[in-house]
């Protein structure tokens, strides 16, 4: 779907030790539909209780959510863009910053026709077909301005290595006027935003195995110590210790890697 959705991720974990999964902050909205259990989700933007959602849609936020599971877990997952936001969901993704709420309340009939099909599909790659042609559907033009579209392009495209003074002067305003368009379309900072980015490309290479001083040389932090204190601040844990104790997030970027298109 272009610039609309940055990946869509099938998943399917079956036979794991029941226990707690970290869902990551991200630069993308997360939406997730469910095909078996609702998610049981906690902590972060949900706060302490815990929420079963059926269909989960998740705003930028820059603390871990906690997802419960008893073993088995099953649906697809889409990185939307703040682009995507604005033509799937008619909204920016202002709206939705630090939220996490039920998909169903924003998708509406949708939801529940994508994940009766979905039910039907025979294999991975169906699936994201069906969820492409469903969404495809309900895109319509929502542009942002094109100002901010450039800066979260440029942003993005250097994860998150380009100074905000930069992306002002680029857009032909102040920076304290850019900050306030940025944040009041996108719902975070671009400073914010530029410390998510570099988490990210973290994490994929932590996910890689590649050692963490390489990591934070590549990814602009000052040092292995600065990696860590940011891990620290997003997830609560370091690199180490999430590639050693979460299990789902390595089995399920697996399976994610063989379906996604």
């Amino acid at each position: 779907m272009g610039p609309l959705v940055a990946r869509v991720e099938p998943y399917a974990l079956v036979g794991l030790s029941p226990g707690t999964h970290l869902g990551m902050p991200s630069a993308h909205l997360t939406l997730v539909l469910t095909l078996d259990a609702p998610l049981e989700l906690s902590g972060g933007p949900m706060g302490p209780d815990r929420h079963r959602l059926r269909v989960s849609l998740a705003g930028l936020h820059t603390t871990p959510v906690s997802i419960h599971h008893e073993g088995r877990m099953r649906g697809i997952q889409l990185a939307l863009t703040p682009a995507g936001c604005r033509a799937l969901l008619a909204c920016p993704a202002g709206e939705l910053a630090e939220r996490v709420v039920e998909g169903a309340d924003v998708l509406g009939r949708l939801a529940d026709d994508l994940r009766d099909r979905l039910h039907e599909a025979v294999d991975a790659d169906e699936q994201v077909r069906l969820v492409a042609a469903g969404l495809g559907r309900r895109a319509a033009l929502e542009p942002m301005d094109p100002r901010l579209a450039r800066a979260w392009e440029r942003l993005a495209h250097s994860h998150g290595r380009v100074t905000i003074a930069e992306l002002a002067d680029a857009a032909g305003w102040s920076r304290r006027h850019f900050t306030q368009r940025f944040t009041a379309e996108f719902g975070q900072g671009p400073k914010v935003v530029a410390g998510l980015l570099r988490f990210g490309r973290s994490r994929e290479m932590v996910r890689r195995g590649i050692p963490a001083v390489e990591v934070a040389q590549r990814c602009g932090y000052a040092d292995q110590s600065h990696l860590v204190r940011e891990w620290r601040r997003h997830t609560g844990t370091t690199p180490g210790r999430w590639a050693g104790e979460d299990d789902i997030a390595f089995v399920q970027d697996r399976t994610s890697e063989a379906g996604a298109s």
